[in-house]
């Protein structure tokens, strides 16, 4: 309880120090302000950062999750909140993001095997390669699949993609990434949607081979 030398002025109200004082019912009233929790701790602080974190590398990714998550409500939240706890690498204050476990598109096509990136003939052409077979008597695997590129330069938070290039049993895409990006700072995911655009695969995050 605070104490006061002088008497208060008639009237007064506001905050004083730790006090608040205002007039009800023609009393002046008296108040501590309440004690609040320290806002600064290590694990509000860890948990700002990863919160900052996820926003920052999935905000330039919006559009291709929506795209990837087609039909379902809040993918976008749901993702983030997957990412916030499984996709933080390190310990605090040195947290960053493990892009490989980020799924920007969830389906049920499958996946062709031995999917693969390497630099192409230009300095800012990347080259995919996978094996074109598809699986047969399978809905789930055909020939007119068509395949999706998503890539980000992180340091610039900006995200292309580049849809319908190719098709499953081509077995190879190439592609040009903007001015100024180099393929060795580029992240990619691929992934294969249906020809009617009814289904997606899962995507699969792609590190191009060093050559």
């Amino acid at each position: 309880m605070a104490r006061f030398k002088k008497s208060i002025p008639d009237g007064l109200s506001g905050k004083i120090g730790p006090v608040v004082t205002y007039v009800r019912d023609g009393v002046q009233v008296v108040r501590s302000l309440p004690k609040r929790n320290d806002p600064k701790t290590e694990k509000q602080l860890a948990h700002r950062m990863k919160f900052k974190l996820v926003t920052q590398g999935l905000s330039p990714l919006n559009n291709a999750i929506k795209q990837g998550y087609q039909n379902k409500k809040d993918a976008y939240r749901t993702l983030f909140s997957k990412v916030y706890h499984e996709a933080i690498a390190g310990e605090y204050p040195q947290f960053r993001l493990d892009y490989g476990k980020i799924h920007i598109a969830e389906g049920r096509l499958l996946l062709p095997p031995n999917i693969r990136a390497e630099k192409g003939a230009g300095e800012q052409t990347v080259l995919f390669r996978w094996d074109s077979q598809t699986v047969k008597a399978s809905d789930w695997s055909r020939d007119n699949d068509r395949v999706r590129i998503v890539y980000l330069n992180e340091s610039l938070a900006e995200a292309h993609q580049s849809s319908g290039a190719a098709s499953r049993v081509d077995g190879t895409v190439s592609l040009h990434l903007p001015d100024g990006w180099r393929p060795e700072e580029t992240l990619f995911w691929i992934y294969f949607y249906s020809a009617d655009q009814r289904h997606h695969s899962d995507s699969l995050f792609v590190e191009v081979t060093p050559e």
